[in-house]
C-alpha cells in the first residue's frame, strides 16, 4: 500500500503518519501500490527466492531507491538509481510473515539531494521453504 510515513530514523524528518508491524495508512486508495506494479498484495515468496521489485516508469532517474521489509530495517534488499525500475534481491529468512498475516515491503525513493520523495509500499506474504504446499499427483 502508497503511504508517505513518517520513519524519523530514516529521513530525519516527519513527513506524514504513523506505521506499525500490520498496517500502513492508506494515501490513495485507488492506487494502493503506488509506483510499484510488481509484488501486489496477492504475492507471495518463498524465503530463499529470487524475486524483484517493478517501479512503473514514471520514477524520475535522479531518484535513488532503497528497499527493505519492515520487520528489519537494518538489511537492504536492493537499491539503485531510479530509472533502473528492476530491482532484485533474495528473500531473506528474517522476512516470514508472522501466522496470519503479510510482511510490509517498502521502498523509499530519495531526491539527488538525499529528501525523501516518497515511500511506496505493499505487503507481501513470505513463507518458509516448508511451507510451501505439496502438489498432489
Amino acid at each position: 500500500m502508497r503511504s508517505f510515513i513518517l520513519l524519523a530514523f530514516l529521513i530525519g524528518t516527519s513527513l506524514a503518519s504513523k506505521i506499525t508491524e500490520d498496517s500502513v495508512e492508506v494515501i490513495n486508495p485507488k492506487d494502493p501500490e503506488g509506483d510499484i506494479i510488481y509484488p501486489t498484495n496477492e504475492t507471495v515468496w518463498v524465503t530463499g527466492q529470487y524475486v524483484n521489485v517493478t517501479f512503473r516508469p514514471t520514477t524520475p532517474p535522479t531518484e535513488t531507491v532503497s528497499i527493505f521489509f519492515n520487520s528489519d530495517r537494518t538489511v537492504s534488499l536492493g537499491g539503485g538509481p531510479g530509472d533502473q525500475l528492476v530491482f532484485p534481491f533474495v528473500v531473506p529468512p528474517l522476512a516470514i510473515s508472522p501466522p496470519g498475516q503479510r510482511s510490509l515491503l517498502i521502498a523509499v525513493r530519495r531526491q539527488k539531494d538525499h529528501i525523501v520523495q516518497t515511500i511506496d509500499a505493499v505487503n507481501v506474504k513470505v513463507i518458509s521453504p516448508d511451507q510451501v504446499p505439496k502438489e498432489s499427483n
